[in-house]
């Protein structure tokens, strides 16, 4: 199911490139421990290119299609073993999509910043298991985005968290 995400026009796309700017300048870029070591470049390349004309969807394919992913990960039992396991079929899926909507929140929120400060959250992409709705609940932009700015949403506790199927608008007549 498909992502819709309502402002993403030519100035958000603008202000997504942006951000990411800011990210490798600062040398900040989320990588994901399932990014195989010499994937990086590649994976830059094909987020740079989604954030630029792509969606969700056409950044899961590129990825998924890459062999950038690590086949194996380490992974810690709750008992406190380290065992090796297989990468989940939907690493691609999690961390294309968790990316572009982080710069895409992102970007609504410095919009936002331009206006009242205030950003909606709404459910952008049907999900199988809801988490509890926070249905047209408002969040202040600014310290929502450097919330966005300093976390990512593929960590568990962080917002809108890893598969949820939320985003951010703004509110009506913000824009």
């Amino acid at each position: 199911m498909a992502f819709t995400l309502e402002h993403l026009d030519v100035e958000t796309r603008r202000l997504m490139l942006a951000e990411l700017d800011d990210d490798l300048a600062a040398q900040r870029e989320y990588l994901d421990p399932r990014l195989a070591d010499e994937a990086v470049p590649s994976y830059l390349g094909l987020l740079r290119a989604a954030l630029q004309e792509g969606t969700p969807e056409s950044f899961t394919e590129a990825l998924a299609g890459s062999g950038l992913l690590r086949s194996h990960e380490e992974r810690r039992l709750p008992g406190g073993e380290l065992i090796t396991a297989k990468v989940p079929h939907t690493a691609a899926q999690t961390i294309a999509e968790g990316e572009f909507n982080r710069y895409y929140m992102r970007a609504v929120c410095v919009l936002a910043l331009q206006g009242k400060g205030v950003v909606e959250v709404y459910r952008a992409k049907p999900v199988s298991k809801p988490r509890p709705e926070e249905a047209a609940a408002r969040r202040n932009a600014a310290q929502l985005l450097e919330d966005l700015r300093t976390s990512n949403i593929s960590v568990s506790g962080s917002f809108p968290g890893p598969n949820s199927g939320r985003s951010l608008r703004l509110p009506p007549a913000g824009r």
